[in-house]
Formats: C-alpha cells, sequence, structure tokens
C-alpha cells in the first residue's frame, strides 16, 4: 500500500484548501491583510512541496528527481520565506534587516539549487531506494553535502530560532494565547528537524524525513488560530453593529430634540453674527487706536489684521498688507531674529518683551499669544512702540539722578568726617595731660585716636571714591571692603576681621554692585546692630564670587520686619541687577548675617 504519497497528499490537500480560505479572507477583509496573506502563500508553498516531495520519492531516474528537485527546492524556500514573514506579522517581532536578510539568504541558496543543483551536493552518486519500516519503498538522492547545503540548513536553523523568539517574546507581551498556539506548531516541526538530524542524517534508521510533514500541525494550528481571531472580531463587530443601532436611535432621539432648538437658536445666531461683526469693527478701531505699530498674524507670520501707523511703515494700504507676510519687510538678518522671539513665545506661550535699535531710533516690541480652544497658539499679536525720546529723558533724568545722589553722599560723608576729626582733635588736645597723670589711659586714648584717623582716612577716600567713580571702578573689591571696614571702625569703635581672597577681580558693574551692597549692610550695622564684632569673608574668581558680612549684634526678628526696612529691598534688588543671590538671616538675640554669592554661569 502507497502510505506515503497517500499522506502527503493528504497534507498537500489540507494546506491547498487552507490557503485557498485564507486568501479569500485576506482579499475580503481588510484588518491583518498582510497576516492572512502571508499564511495562505505559506500554506499553498507548502502544498506545492509536498506534492514535489510524492513525484521525488517516486522518481525512476536521477534526471526526473533532479527536475522534480527544481520544484521542491522553489516551493521549499518560497514555503520558508512566507512562514518568516508570517511570524513575524504574528508576533509583531523582528527586525527589517533581519527579515530582508534571512529572506535574501534564503532565495539565493534556492536559485542555486534550481540554476545549478549540482554547487547545492560536491557529488551526486544517482538515486537509491529506501525500504520503509512499512515495507513501502521510496527513492532518495544519494549524494555528499556541498557547503550551500550547509548554508540552506543553517538558514532553516535560524528561522526555527527567530521563531522561538518571536513566541517567546509574545508570550512575555501579555499575548499569551496566542503564543502558545504558535508555540504549539512549532513545538512539532522542532521535533522533526531533530530528528531528521539525529536518527535519518545520520543513517542510523531508514525513515521518511519528518520535516516534510514538520510544517502540517503548524498550519493547522495557526489556521485554527487565525479563525478563530476572525470568528471573535466578527463576534466584536455584531457588538459594535448593535450598539450603533442603539446609538443610531439614541442620536434620532437627540436630533429631534435639537431639531426643535435649531429653530430657536437660528434667530440667537443671527443676533450672535451681528454682535461678532460689532465687536470686529470695535476690535479694529482700537488696534487702530493707539500711535504704535501693531498688527495680527498667524504662527508663520501672514498679517490677518494689522493698523495703519503699520501699514504706513510697510508703505501699503491696510487692504494690501493684510495677507502678506510680515517677516517680507525686514532684511534678512532682522527677520531671523523675529522668528526666533515668535518661537520663544509658541515655545513658552507667554508673552515676549524686548527693545532693540533700527536706523538709530530704539523701539520696544511686544508679542502677546492668541491661544485656540485646545489652549495653544493660534496667532500673534504685534506691537512696536518708538521710544527714542522717552530714553533721552529717562538718561537726562538718570544722570541728574545721579549727580544729586553724588551730592547727598558727599554732605553725609563730610559730615562723618568732619564728626570723626573733631573726636579725633579732642583726644589729641588731652592726650598729654592723660599721659602724664596715667600713662595707660594715654595708651588707650592714643589707640583711640589712631582708629579715629584711620577711619577718618577711611571716609575720606570712600568720599573720593563716590565722587569720582573711574576711581571706584579701578580699585580692588578687597580694597574697597577694607575702606568700609575702617570708616565704620572710626564711627563706631566696632573692629571688623577680614578674610579677603581675590584671585581675579570681578567685571566692574559686579564689583561695583557687590561694593554697594556690603555699604549698605555696613549702614544698617551702625545704625541698628548695637554690634561689638563684625567679619567680612569674600572669596572672588573670574567665575564666582562669595560675600559674608556678619556682626553679633542684637539682631531683629526677620517675621516683624518689611522687606522696604533696614535697606533689606535695596540690597535685593541690586542683587537682581546682577542676577546674583542674596540671602539675610537674622533672629533676635543672635546678629545678622548677610550672603551674597554670584556666578558667571
Amino acid at each position: 500500500m502507497q502510505i506515503l504519497p497517500l499522506v502527503l497528499g493528504l497534507a498537500a490537500g489540507i494546506c491547498i484548501g487552507t490557503g485557498l480560505i485564507y486568501i479569500f479572507i485576506g482579499i475580503r477583509r481588510r484588518d491583518n491583510e498582510r497576516l492572512h496573506l502571508t499564511f495562505a502563500l505559506f500554506a499553498l508553498s507548502y502544498a506545492g512541496a509536498n506534492l514535489t516531495a510524492i513525484l521525488e520519492y517516486k522518481s525512476t531516474s536521477l534526471d526526473q528527481f533532479l527536475r522534480i528537485g527544481n520544484w521542491t527546492a522553489l516551493f521549499t524556500v518560497t514555503t520558508l520565506v512566507f512562514l518568516l514573514w508570517f511570524i513575524a506579522a504574528y508576533t509583531q517581532a523582528g527586525n527589517r534587516y533581519f527579515l530582508i536578510g534571512l529572506t535574501a539568504l534564503l532565495i539565493m541558496v534556492g536559485v542555486i539549487a534550481i540554476v545549478r543543483p549540482n554547487s547545492i551536493h560536491t557529488e551526486i552518486f544517482g538515486i537509491s531506494p529506501v525500504t520503509l519500516p512499512w515495507g513501502e519503498t521510496i527513492n532518495l538522492l544519494d549524494a555528499s553535502e556541498s557547503i550551500w547545503e550547509i548554508v540552506f540548513f543553517l538558514s532553516e536553523i535560524t528561522l526555527v530560532i527567530f521563531a522561538v523568539y518571536a513566541c517567546i517574546r509574545q508570550f512575555l507581551n501579555g499575548e499569551r494565547q496566542k503564543a502558545l498556539s504558535l508555540g504549539l506548531g512549532l513545538a512539532f516541526l522542532l521535533f522533526a528537524l531533530i530528528f531528521d538530524i539525529i536518527f535519518i542524517d545520520s543513517g542510523q534508521i531508514n525513515f521518511v524525513f519528518l520535516g516534510d510533514y514538520g510544517f502540517l500541525p503548524l498550519a493547522i494550528v495557526m489556521a485554527i488560530q487565525l479563525a478563530n481571531q476572525v470568528l471573535q472580531t466578527e463576534d466584536e463587530l455584531e457588538r459594535y453593529r448593535q450598539n450603533l443601532e442603539r446609538l443610531v436611535d439614541e442620536r434620532t432621539a437627540e436630533l429631534e430634540r435639537s431639531n426643535i432648538q435649531l429653530t430657536e437658536e437660528v434667530t440667537s445666531r443671527k443676533q450672535a453674527e451681528a454682535a461678532l461683526r460689532q465687536s470686529e469693527r470695535r476690535a479694529r478701531a482700537l488696534l487702530n487706536a493707539p500711535p504704535d505699530f501693531a498688527l495680527l498674524a498667524d504662527l508663520d507670520g501672514t498679517i490677518l489684521e494689522i493698523n495703519k501707523v503699520a501699514a504706513d511703515r510697510f508703505g501699503l494700504e491696510i487692504e494690501d498688507a493684510i495677507g502678506q507676510n510680515a517677516f517680507a519687510f525686514f532684511d534678512a538678518d532682522l527677520a531671523d531674529r523675529r522668528r526666533l522671539k515668535g518661537d520663544q513665545l509658541i515655545e513658552s506661550r507667554e508673552q515676549v518683551v524686548w527693545e532693540d535699535e533700527r536706523a538709530g531710533r530704539s523701539y520696544e516690541n511686544y508679542l502677546y499669544p492668541i491661544m485656540n480652544d485646545d489652549d495653544q497658539v493660534s496667532s500673534i499679536a504685534i506691537f512696536a512702540r518708538d521710544v527714542t525720546e522717552l530714553r533721552k529723558v529717562q538718561e537726562r533724568e538718570k544722570a541728574d539722578a545721579a549727580s544729586e545722589e553724588r551730592t547727598r553722599l558727599a554732605r553725609d560723608l563730610h559730615d562723618a568726617v568732619t564728626q570723626t576729626i573733631y573726636s579725633a582733635a579732642l583726644i589729641a588736645e588731652v592726650l598729654p595731660t592723660v599721659w602724664e597723670r596715667n600713662p595707660d589711659d594715654g595708651k588707650r586714648n592714643l589707640v583711640k585716636l589712631r582708629q579715629l584717623v584711620r577711619g577718618a582716612l577711611a571716609e575720606m577716600r570712600t568720599l573720593l571714591f563716590e565722587l569720582r567713580p573711574a576711581s571706584l571702578e579701578a580699585a580692588e573689591l578687597s580694597t574697597l571692603l577694607r575702606h568700609l571696614g575702617d570708616a565704620l571702625t572710626g564711627r563706631t569703635r566696632i573692629p571688623v576681621e577680614f578674610e579677603l581672597s581675590e584671585e581675579y577681580p570681578p567685571q566692574v558693574e559686579i564689583k561695583i554692585t557687590i561694593y554697594r551692597i556690603a555699604q549698605e549692610a555696613f549702614n544698617n550695622i551702625a545704625k541698628h546692630s548695637e554690634a561689638t564684632r563684625v567679619s567680612v569673608e569674600l572669596n572672588a574668581n573670574d567665575r564666582n564670587l562669595a560675600l559674608v558680612i556678619s556682626d553679633n549684634g542684637h539682631g531683629f526678628d526677620q517675621t516683624k520686619v518689611a522687606e522696604d526696612r533696614l535697606g533689606i529691598q535695596i540690597m535685593s534688588e541690586r542683587a537682581r541687577e546682577i542676577d546674583a543671590g542674596i540671602r539675610i538671616e537674622s533672629s533676635q538675640g543672635n546678629g545678622t548675617r548677610v550672603s551674597v554669592n554670584w556666578s558667571a554661569e
């Protein structure tokens, strides 16, 4: 009895039927179209491989075997290629380059086997009959393996390894039922390949290659799994259809109610449209009311609305300017800077304000975001104001204020120096008499006299610095701090300890601002602290600066002292001018500590 052709024919028939069914499903259904079509082509190719295997086993000559073998090679390679892409589509695994590379390798070996079958084998001796255990005789090719047959075998092993990896990955990703179905089909294929390698290729037993049947369980299991998916999809579609009918009924009732409301809304909509037109006229009037440049543009710079000032600056009428691109009226460099400002506004969704100069005039520029219903920037309002004359007035006011400030400082410092020198004069006048009567008291008064003189000298130098800003800019920060400390000691007899490290002088504006903060801190100590000791620490280089001024005075309750008292606000504002951090720590009975930190980064 010819059992082998019957079994192979039955397997081929099952695969042909399965393939035709899934070609029909793949054409009719748009969901998972690639999955169904690749499985159908895999099944049909496998059916072709089984049919040509029947003819090979029953070949009567070597030439006939080799001719049929060409078709077997074609169907086998096609089966493996479509299986590879089916598993990739089924599990959503596999790098595209890996899939293309393995496909190309399989096709190359298949073409070599068809065009030059002698290249697949080192030598072909002929065909030899093999008697199967149940008495049936088949013919097999008697040939020695070549490197290409080994390459083809390794390609098959690579495909199987990829299939196992994809199955495990699918299982770990939570698709357990689908992974178990694929794993069940792969289990027999692995068994068949291992059986062929251990028993048949080694010649231990004479039997058919189970690899010819290894794909049949995979085809059957996956056909059932895919059919189950199709049925599940159909069930879901049916539920969606029922739900859709229910929603249609609900929407129909809603439409009936809406129709009732629609008539009422038509009148109100007309009124709203009239109000909108009125609002647009008001908005246009507001846009033209200020004597400044104003326009509204979309995110690409296309002008949506523009006032007469802006249109005149562009040399156009309002109607002609609308629809133009605002960037086209600026040179390339200025347009690029404007685009960067627009990108900044879109990213931050907050207004952007800056000032620049063009053709010798100063302009304040404002960008305001206009948001849509999704809270995204949909357009940009642009305003520009010529502030040239305003800046000139401000510069004059600033110069006048600076002059008044120098006058005030000169008066205050003069008064302080006068009092210090007067005190020194009194001590100097009585010093000889005190010395003769009590040398120890004379020495103490001599120390006071020295402190007063040093303080007066420091006050005078401070006065010179204030009256000659160039001298203030040229002096080192550590020198300025020592002058302030000496002046404090001269006025209050409070000793000042210094720990100053200035590796590299800071920038002039940084130095002067730090000096002003220290000056305010020393004034607070002199007026309010009642301290007996003051310490000053400075660490400065070209990138960082840290200043700490502390005293052991009675301190103050920070929760009860407003920021506009004790110069706190002044020091904070000065620190903000140079982007420095300032911290003031104090409590009743524990003194006060002022820390200023600046960094170039």
